[in-house]
């Protein structure tokens, strides 16, 4: 083990509808926000950069998702995304912050297809006999 993360979430709405089909869910969030603050404290770090601070803001205006299920498992149907944004920052540390929001910045225009297909990813490995 080279360093430990601590981590704190907090997750923000402003609304959230969800309509139940018979086959299907249906899921829209205004105003979705994420932020998390991480502190990586070093245990053995060949750098030496000792404990580090990283925030990570993520924003949505608005994300309406579609999970259809089967008998046996879920899928994601639609997955749309409006509005996104990333911002990323390391106080404290000039370098580690300047390419935390590089990385942020570069992933903005992906971000919506990179955060659809996780989301696939994660609920096409659900099984539908557990969850319901």
């Amino acid at each position: 083990l080279l360093a430990h993360l601590d981590v704190l979430n907090r997750v923000s709405y402003k609304n959230l509808s969800v309509v139940f089909h018979d086959d299907s869910l249906h899921v829209v969030i205004d105003r979705f926000s994420l932020l998390s603050h991480g502190n990586l404290s070093e245990i053995l770090w060949p750098f030496g950069l000792g404990e580090q601070v990283l925030h990570v803001g993520l924003q949505l205006h608005r994300a309406e998702i579609r999970l259809d299920a089967d008998e046996t498992a879920f899928s994601l149907g639609d997955c749309l995304l409006v509005g996104s944004e990333l911002a990323a920052s390391v106080p404290g540390h000039w370098i580690a912050d300047r390419g935390a929001s590089a990385i942020a910045s570069l992933m903005t225009p992906m971000l919506d297809s990179v955060l659809c297909n996780a989301l696939r990813h994660h609920v096409g490995s659900l099984d539908a006999g557990t969850v319901m």
